[in-house]
């Protein structure tokens, strides 16, 4: 997740910290709005307004995902989901 978070241009390290010092993992990284990103710390509106925008091009990503999972062919299955899962960023599972 830190290494995601100093990938984004403007997200002061602080910021990251307030995510390892949360423990927010991948899936509670999507559920984030406006208001949780002020309730782990988040005070700056620039910052959590780029936050949004991050947040929802992943929630996109992960929308694509299911999509070409669920439109698979069930032999080919395994197989797009073995190859989507090793292009995902490694630091989305890391803090």
């Amino acid at each position: 997740m830190t290494n995601w978070m100093k990938s984004i241009e403007g997200i002061p390290d602080v910021v990251a910290s307030m995510f390892c010092e949360n423990e927010i993992n991948g899936l509670e990284l999507l559920a984030l709005d406006r208001d949780g990103l002020k309730d782990i710390g988040v005070t700056r509106a620039g910052t959590i307004c780029l936050l949004l925008k991050e947040i929802k091009t992943l929630e996109q990503k992960s929308q694509d995902v299911s999509t070409l999972i669920e439109h698979s062919p069930s032999d080919v299955r395994h197989l797009s989901l073995t190859s989507i899962v090793l292009s995902l960023p490694l630091s989305l599972t890391s803090h």
